[in-house]
C-alpha cells in the first residue's frame, strides 16, 4: 500500500467534509487526520477525528467512513486482502 497516497486521500476526505454545506453546520471544529495510530503485521489503523454537535456524532461518523471507503475504492486501494 502506498502510504503517502492513503495519507493524501484521508486528508482530502477530512477536508471535504468541512467544505460540504450539509456537514459544516454539524462540525464544531475542522476534521483532523491524525495518520497511522496502530501498526500491526496484518493491518494498520488510520484515524480521523472530528468534533461534532452532539446530535450529529453518529451521522458524521458514518459519512466519514463511507467517504473514506469510496475515496480508497476510487483510487484502487484495497482495505483488506
Amino acid at each position: 500500500v502506498d502510504l503517502k497516497k492513503v495519507n493524501q486521500i484521508l486528508q482530502e476526505v477530512a477536508d471535504s467534509l468541512e467544505k460540504n454545506p450539509k456537514w459544516k453546520s454539524e462540525l464544531r471544529s475542522r476534521p483532523e487526520f491524525l495518520g497511522i495510530t496502530k501498526f500491526e503485521p496484518n493491518y494498520m489503523t488510520f484515524q480521523i477525528v472530528a468534533k461534532t454537535e452532539p446530535h450529529a456524532r453518529w451521522a458524521v461518523s458514518r459519512e466519514l467512513r463511507q467517504s473514506v471507503k469510496l475515496a480508497l475504492d476510487e483510487a484502487g486501494i484495497e482495505l483488506l486482502k
